[in-house]
């Protein structure tokens, strides 16, 4: 959701800088993931930036609706 959300431009401006100085525009990270020898393992590096950030509403919102789906399926 993360890169999704940086992707399709929801992600609020301030973030999307934060977001582009650590890992690069959204087309760099795609190319990346994929290229990834161990795609979880570069996955699990953006679940850093959104304990940095999670003081953001927007952050906090994503992580909770994902964290209740978890707990609700």
């Amino acid at each position: 959701m993360l890169i999704k959300g940086r992707q399709e431009g929801d992600m609020p401006d301030d973030l999307a800088s934060f977001f582009d100085k650590r890992f690069g525009e959204p087309d760099k990270v795609l190319s990346d993931l994929y290229n990834a020898e161990n795609k979880q393992r570069y996955l699990a590096g953006f679940s850093k930036f959104m304990i940095q950030h999670m003081a953001k509403p927007w952050v906090a919102r994503m992580i909770y609706s994902r964290f209740d789906l978890f707990l609700s399926s």
